[in-house]
């Protein structure tokens, strides 16, 4: 995610994987989902991820995570959640985002 290059995320999953979270209004397919990379990566352009915790199960991994990143008016706008990816195949099948949208409500 540092890199900020959609296709080193989008090579990791399924080609029918979706991707839910605060952001969609409902699930996000796989474009959807480059789009909405690409399109965060450009407004939030110091955005830095740090996985805090990961806990691999059965099917699934849980990441734990904190975003630090600077709006365009230079406020620091934090982030926490996690994050479930559920694993097929050696590919992610499903992304499902946890977090509280009010900093970038805020913001």
């Amino acid at each position: 995610m540092n890199t900020h290059s959609p296709d080193n995320v989008i090579r990791l999953l399924a080609p029918m994987a979706t991707w839910t979270g605060p952001s969609f209004s409902k699930s996000a397919s796989v474009p959807q989902m480059r789009y909405a990379l690409q399109n965060g990566w450009n407004v939030w352009k110091d955005r830095k991820y740090f996985a805090k915790r990961i806990v691999v199960g059965e099917g699934s991994v849980v990441i734990e995570w904190h975003i630090d990143q600077t709006s365009v008016q230079g406020r620091a706008v934090p982030i926490d959640g996690a994050t479930v990816l559920d694993v097929r195949d050696g590919r992610v099948a499903a992304v499902r985002e946890y977090y509280d949208p009010y900093p970038y409500v805020r913001n």
